[in-house]
């Protein structure tokens, strides 16, 4: 399974779920997706293939996010993109 189709449950939780997933691009390492659902409620989301793990950029920004006290996940299967939105 490649790491779009789970980028692609993810925006489709989002969407289900009253919210939205916003891409996020031009920093090297940072989550791939906003997540903004009702509530509020704001989770940063790296989408990987199945059994990928975050590379040590990605792994640095994770830690300053949560430090920052944001919600960051890393999922790699579309039940668990399902699960993080609450659908």
């Amino acid at each position: 399974m490649l790491e779009s189709r789970v980028e692609s449950a993810l925006t489709n939780a989002a969407k289900s779920a009253g919210g939205m997933a916003i891409k996020l691009t031009h920093q090297i390492g940072l989550p791939d997706r906003l997540v903004l659902l009702p509530g509020p409620r704001l989770i940063f989301v790296e989408t990987k293939a199945p059994r990928r793990r975050p590379r040590a950029s990605q792994i640095w920004w994770h830690e300053k996010l949560r430090a920052l006290g944001f919600r960051v996940e890393v999922v790699d299967h579309p039940d668990q993109a399902r699960e993080v939105c609450g659908v």
